[in-house]
Formats: C-alpha cells, structure tokens, sequence
C-alpha cells in the first residue's frame, strides 16, 4: 500500500474545527453553518491542500511555536475516506434540517454527528477510519473468495 506523510496533530485539530463548528451551529441554529462546514470537509477529502484547518495548524505550529512537526505515514485513502464520510454525513444532516418537517430530530443528528467528531478528536478513536479498515478486510476477504477466472 502506498504511505503518504500525515500529521496526526493536525487531523486532530480538523476534527475539532469541524466539531466545534458543527456544535456552533447547533447552539446558533444555523443550517448555513452546517452546510459551510459539510464543504469543508469534502474539500479535506479532495486534497490535503484544500484543507483550511490543517494550513491553519501548520502555519501556527511553525511560526508562532517554531516547532517542526513530525508525519506519521497513513494510506491517504484513509485519511480521505474519513473526510469524505465525515463531510456526507454532515451534509446529510443539512439535507434533514432544509428538506424534512423533521427539524428537531436533524438538529439531535447533527449534535451526534458533532459528538462522533469530538469523541475522533479527543479519544483518536475514528468511526470513518475503523469503518474504511473493515471494508477494506471485507474487500480482501471477497477477492480471495471469488478469485478471477
């Protein structure tokens, strides 16, 4: 598998922007919010480039602390995978808040939803990556099964 550079740090940081981001809107009771964040995130899953948080902790983590900061090598499909999930079901949520009578409800999904990103944060504990790991076994587990012909 190809290994890319990843800063763990930096993830960490991302999750608690769009977290903190999230939970803002809730409290604030913007969808707009919601929706801005949802873009964000698949903007993450794009391109490492395209990540305004993880620019942000860079540019302060080198100027303003003076300390080089150490990758920890991922496969970057894991890394976009995560944001890709994280973005979906963030804009998931906006789709229940502008789409559905149900607005109550969307609002408790986007507050767990920013909970499943704080616990990511704190605890490193991903439901995206653990959730990528296990397709990916099932993947493995389905080719040796059914082998070409």
């Amino acid at each position: 598998m190809q290994q890319c550079s990843f800063l763990d740090d930096s993830s960490r940081f991302t999750k608690l922007v769009y977290g903190g981001l999230i939970f803002a809107a809730f409290l604030l009771r913007s969808e707009w919010l919601v929706l801005f964040t949802s873009i964000l995130a698949v903007f993450s899953a794009l391109s490492p480039r395209l990540n305004v948080s993880n620019v942000i902790y860079h540019f302060v983590k080198r100027n303003f602390f003076g300390k080089d900061i150490e990758p920890v090598h991922r496969e970057p499909g894991e890394v976009r995978f995560s944001y890709a999930m994280a973005g979906t079901l963030i804009f998931a949520g906006f789709l229940l808040l502008r789409f559905t009578p149900y607005a109550e409800l969307a609002w408790v999904y986007i507050l767990f939803v920013s909970s499943m990103l704080f616990i990511a944060c704190f605890l490193g504990f991903c439901a995206g990556i653990l959730l990528y790991i296990a397709c990916g076994k099932l993947l493995l587990k389905m080719k040796a099964a059914y082998p070409k012909r």
